[in-house]
């Protein structure tokens, strides 16, 4: 009898609290901030109260994710398949670091990811156990390609082009050239995006100074000043 009513006191005690996390959830929702998660295209927006509470749900549009989400509905409206979707789980802890690339899991196979249909574009697809084929073929009937390929065939004939044809000079000239423009666009943009944090930290550390002028005077909404603080100091860290 005990563990029976134990049991179902635990029953309507997780049901209670279901409903609560979803009534807070909605609440949080219908003030405008997220329900939980960080979707890709956005940043966390760490705010606190007057009491030093941390308000959650706070997102800001992250610029650089945005313009590749748009990317990506353009794509998709031009045809490309939507089966494309990746989870990654952010941890800001310090202690937290990135996997090195040898320890990271990568695609089993040669081409995946990289093969595409001459007819339409799309990605060629694993189909099953040993062949490759258009994926707006088969999911969405979009191309009219229907050929397959082994997947043992598709890596011989890119392995052997390799050999044969990529180490002639001409060709190995334009690999050449083609890796050092690529080299130097992403130093362009490492460099743009660096000297547009400098300037943003440069801005808000001069707004942090005003505040902190501001607070000595005698009629200064101080309340008011301290909110801005904190978001600003929060900001600062995040640059």
């Amino acid at each position: 009898m005990h563990v029976g009513l134990k049991g179902t006191m635990n029953a309507l005690f997780l049901k209670d609290l279901a409903q609560k996390v979803r009534r807070g959830l909605e609440g949080r929702v219908r003030h405008g901030r997220s329900g939980g998660g960080l979707c890709f295209g956005y940043d966390v927006i760490r705010e606190h109260d007057t009491r030093g509470e941390p308000i959650r749900g706070g997102r800001a549009i992250n610029a650089t994710e945005a313009a590749i989400v748009c990317r990506i509905f353009a794509e998709f409206a031009a045809g490309k398949s939507p089966r494309r979707q990746q989870t990654l789980k952010r941890d800001t802890r310090p202690d937290v670091r990135e996997k090195p690339f040898w320890a990271r899991q990568r695609p089993r196979y040669l081409m995946i990811g990289l093969a595409k249909c001459g007819a339409c574009g799309s990605s060629y697809v694993k189909i099953s156990a040993n062949l490759f084929g258009c994926a707006a073929a088969r999911n969405r009937g979009t191309c009219g390609n229907r050929l397959n390929i082994r997947v043992e065939a598709l890596e011989g004939m890119i392995l052997d082009g390799l050999r044969t044809r990529l180490m002639e000079p001409e060709l190995f000239k334009e690999f050449c050239d083609e890796f050092h423009r690529e080299v130097n666009r992403l130093r362009s943009d490492e460099n743009a995006a660096s000297a547009t944090k400098r300037a943003e930290l440069d801005h808000v550390d001069r707004r942090i100074r005003r505040i902190v002028e501001l607070i000595t005077d005698d009629e200064a909404p101080v309340r008011a000043l301290k909110q801005e603080l904190i978001t600003l100091e929060a900001r600062q860290l995040a640059v």
